[in-house]
This record gives structure tokens, C-alpha cells and sequence, in this order.
């Protein structure tokens, strides 16, 4: 719900995400997030880069 709102009110270029969770089993910010995207920079653990 805050993603969405800070998209909604402020619409950024860019947001950075990380987990506050480390990475678990229980960690579900990456399939939270990118449920919510139209891209991503970050794929399999390598920056993308784009010009």
C-alpha cells in the first residue's frame, strides 16, 4: 500500500528497494515489489545498464 501510494501522489523515476528482512525464506519484498513494476534495473543479481 505505500508503494503504491508514493507512486500514486509523487510519481518517482526511479525507486530503490531494499528487504529490511535480510534475505530468508520469509522474505517477500522482491516478489511484492516487482508484482508492481513495469521494469527492473537488477536482474539475477547483476545491474543492467542501459543507454
Amino acid at each position: 500500500e505505500t508503494l503504491l501510494k508514493l507512486c500514486d501522489e509523487i510519481r518517482p523515476n526511479l525507486i530503490l528497494a531494499t528487504g529490511g528482512t535480510r534475505i530468508s525464506l520469509h522474505d517477500i519484498t522482491p516478489e511484492t515489489s516487482t508484482s508492481l513494476m513495469e521494469g527492473q534495473c537488477f536482474r539475477d543479481g547483476r545491474v543492467a545498464l542501459f543507454e
